[in-house]
């Protein structure tokens, strides 16, 4: 009964370890796309700021993490792009979703 008991808490402590939250997700991404230089900026009150090439985008964005783990970043125009949220806490996009069609981004790029 003892081994089953610390074999859950264990479990569980993993569990938590790895289940992403808006802290642990929030700060600075950046991303080198074809000479340009995207930066994200995620704060912890689920908005984010967008640099293009150090210029700061003036606009409403806001994240949240999804019920699967994902994180969503959504546009001002309601688009929104999918991330997966790697072990050691980078992104890696995995779709768009757009007039609510999610289309998965192709696994090469």
């Amino acid at each position: 009964m003892k081994v089953l008991i610390l074999l859950s808490t264990i479990l569980l402590l993993g569990a938590c370890a790895t289940t992403p939250t808006m802290k642990s997700v929030a700060g600075t991404y950046e991303r080198k796309i074809v000479g340009h230089t995207l930066r994200l900026v995620l704060l912890e009150n689920g908005v984010y700021e967008y640099h293009f090439n150090g210029e700061n985008i003036e606009d409403e964005y806001k994240w949240k993490i999804s019920e699967e783990g994902e994180l969503y970043e959504t546009a001002p125009n309601g688009d929104v792009g999918v991330f997966s949220i790697n072990e050691d806490r980078s992104i890696t996009p995995i779709a768009a979703i757009k007039d609510g069609k999610r289309e998965e981004a192709p696994k090469e790029e």
